[in-house]
């Protein structure tokens, strides 16, 4: 009887041992797969972080590929005439006829007096236009650098920084013959130009702000290129006024 019991005994303690073993068989199987799981599950986010990132740079390196390209489709041109225009002096204030203001531009922007306001839809640019030319008043947005009162007989010239922000010139190069570009005045009302040239010159290269216009109402904007190296030129004429 002893015999029996003992031997019962040796089977149920094998049999509960088999138990323990499979069932450490199957924890150790589902951790393996578990752990695998992991490995896998942080190798795939690493590739698509990898992919991101190799995209982004991607992206970058295209963006600036066309950027540099459009800047070298503008011509440079090498102007050779004479000319007797001084930078350093400001022309005298024109006289002045009577004209009733017409409120449409604001008469003051952050502490400057302002001379028109500028719009060029393609490049989303909508700006003030301010009559001081200094370098302070060139930190706060466009400026009038030369000629007449704005949609006046003659060559309204207009310099600006190449930031990249809305009432500055950054994107200036993306301008192309046949282009609209809109400038207000508070006496002239509102002056339709078509852009009709466009090219590059040097910073001492001073003819584009001649105001030899044959009696045309006329606008020039200016902006630096190649590192201060040159200077991007648009050319555009009036077409169109409303008051």
């Amino acid at each position: 009887m002893d015999i029996f019991l003992q031997l019962e005994k040796n089977i149920s303690l094998k049999r509960d041992c088999s138990n323990i073993i499979e069932q450490f068989s199957i924890h150790k199987i589902i951790k393996n797969f578990n752990d695998r799981k992991g490995y896998y599950k942080k190798a795939n986010m690493k590739k698509i972080l990898g992919k991101i990132l190799l995209s982004f740079i991607i992206g970058i390196v295209i963006y600036v590929g066309i950027e540099i390209y459009q800047e070298q489709k503008i011509k440079n041109v090498q102007i050779s005439k004479n000319n007797n225009i001084n930078l350093d002096i400001i022309e005298k204030e024109e006289e002045k006829i009577k004209k009733i203001d017409l409120n449409l531009v604001e008469k003051k922007y952050k502490g400057y007096t302002v001379d028109a306001k500028l719009q060029i839809h393609k490049l989303d640019i909508d700006t003030y236009v301010l009559k001081e030319y200094s370098k302070e008043a060139m930190e706060i947005c466009v400026a009038k650098y030369y000629g007449p009162s704005p949609n006046e007989v003659g060559n309204y010239c207009i310099a600006g920084h190449n930031y990249i922000t809305k009432n500055m010139f950054s994107q200036l190069r993306k301008l192309e013959i046949g282009d609209e570009i809109i400038l207000t005045d508070n006496y002239n009302g509102t002056v339709y130009y078509t852009v009709y040239d466009k090219y590059k010159v040097n910073p001492e290269e001073t003819e584009v702000l001649s105001q030899d216009t044959n009696q045309n109402i006329e606008l020039t904007l200016i902006t630096c290129s190649d590192y201060s190296n040159k200077r991007i030129i648009i050319k555009a004429r009036a077409e169109e006024m409303s008051l």
